[in-house]
């Protein structure tokens, strides 16, 4: 039997992940009572995260924003974020010098390479072994020194793309030959890769090595739980529920119609904010290098060309420079998104976490400034 919950919800945030958690408690921080949708393990639960790189001010002047306010946005959301891990117990490194490269990327040479390193991580290492494609290891390196004189700092540069074999050997190499306390190898392997190598390293004498390279999943596990618990703090209420769909008039989302177990509800909608939800939850996935919505409610564009992993690729949710979605070719006035739904911040190489949760506090202003 169909029932409705009690109270409209000021803003309905779609999506568990990191986008999704960070828009709500924005949100939150600023005075609405939240509710977040999704059903599922987020995508930010299953990766390890990168936070090094801001991000691509390519990819957020895709969706229409400016270059300069986008890496003002970046720089916002990149230091709001450290905050706040940081006083939910997650003491990530701070970030250092701030540069932009000839592809539009800006970089924070900061020691969040992944994100289980941690300051402690360092202190403890005397050498650290570097196996990292040679811009992101001199970036790290210079930071690394910066911090401490005393630490002594090797590396094996790795071509742009390695294939997994090159890769596997680099690794080994490094794990098993060095004199290192610390193993610092990039951020983004397949499980496959993970647990292979792990397999391997924990064969054989070399117990002198402290691989650094967690398990995937355990780095995002903790800084989801963390940005749960900001949220909990600010009286964000998460439902585990599926969206089944979503009714619009006027140009307004006005209702969402929720599914949890066999019970279904109505949802009254002040503001609705897509931050992702998944295939699982019915919101709006991401597969490969495409947003996909199931309910075939919002827009979809698809932007940029070439191989490049700075180019603006892949398609997703069509929305304007201030993240209003779109229907039939309409503007969506109380309908944002956020995150890796949309168009150039959903490719694994590409956008990083930085634009994710970027348009996360700019879709929480933006409903903000509508109120």
């Amino acid at each position: 039997m169909r029932t409705t919950i009690l109270r409209s919800s000021e803003a309905v945030v779609i999506g568990q992940g990191l986008t999704g958690l960070f828009c709500a408690w924005s949100l939150a921080r600023k005075g609405y009572k939240v509710d977040v949708i999704g059903r599922g393990t987020p995508a930010s639960q299953m990766s390890s995260g990168c936070i090094s790189d801001l991000g691509s001010t390519k990819a957020m002047e895709a969706i229409g924003m400016d270059r300069s306010e986008a890496f003002l946005a970046l720089i916002d959301a990149g230091s709001s974020f450290l905050e706040l891990m940081k006083a939910e117990g997650l003491d990530l490194i701070e970030p250092t010098d701030i540069l932009i490269d000839g592809h539009g990327m800006g970089h924070q040479a900061s020691l969040c390479q992944k994100w289980t390193l941690t300051k402690k991580d360092i202190s403890d290492a005397a050498v650290v072994h570097l196996v990292l494609p040679a811009d992101n290891g001199s970036l790290l390196k210079a930071s690394l020194m910066a911090g401490s004189k005393d630490i002594e700092v090797k590396a094996s540069p790795l071509p742009s793309s390695p294939d997994e074999c090159e890769m596997r050997e680099r690794v080994l190499r490094a794990a098993s030959n060095s004199e290192a306390d610390l193993v610092i190898v990039p951020p983004l392997f397949g499980l496959k890769n993970y647990r292979s190598f792990m397999e391997l390293l924990e064969r054989g004498d070399r117990t002198q090595v402290r691989e650094y390279y967690a398990p995937l999943g355990l780095p995002g596990k903790r800084v989801v739980q963390a940005m749960r618990n900001a949220g909990a703090r600010e009286e964000v209420a998460i439902h585990d529920m599926d969206v089944r769909k979503v009714i619009i008039k006027s140009g307004r989302v006005k209702r969402l119609g929720v599914r949890s177990g066999l019970r279904e509800f109505d949802l009254d909608v002040q503001a609705l904010i897509h931050c992702g939800g998944g295939l699982v939850g019915g919101g709006l996935g991401v597969s490969g290098t495409s947003a996909v919505d199931p309910l075939d409610t919002f827009d979809t564009i698809s932007v940029g060309t070439g191989s490049n992993k700075y180019s603006v690729l892949g398609e997703g949710l069509r929305t304007d420079g201030r993240l209003h979605l779109h229907q039939n070719g309409a503007r969506v006035a109380n309908a944002l998104a956020a995150g890796s739904i949309l168009p150039g911040l959903n490719l694994p190489s590409g956008a990083g976490m930085g634009p994710c949760l970027a348009t996360a506090l700019l879709a929480a202003e933006e409903v903000g400034n509508g109120r």
